[in-house]
């Protein structure tokens, strides 16, 4: 997390997206602060096309792919190349 950024993991199941989805509008009934759905994404790291569609249902969350970017850089499934890593040294 950092400022109005946050990746969040979670189990890919239907009971933990539920809870998930319930903490963030508590957090909103508590902060007045609500999750822009237009930014968040659910990644998958499987291929169960059926199942992914219900989950992006349950969420109202786009599908996002790895890899991604986060506070300007890459994430990845593998390691970083050293070209990858030039954003930290600059």
């Amino acid at each position: 997390m950092f400022a109005d950024d946050l990746v969040i993991f979670c189990r890919a199941k239907p009971t933990s997206l539920k809870i998930l989805i319930e903490v963030l509008k508590e957090f909103t009934s508590y902060s007045r602060l609500k999750a822009n759905l237009a930014k968040s994404q659910l990644v998958f790291g499987g291929d169960c096309t059926q199942v992914q569609q219900d989950y992006l249902e349950i969420t109202g969350f786009s599908e996002g792919h790895i890899p991604f970017r986060y506070l300007g850089m890459p994430i990845t499934a593998s390691k970083l190349s050293k070209l990858e890593c030039r954003t930290i040294v600059e």
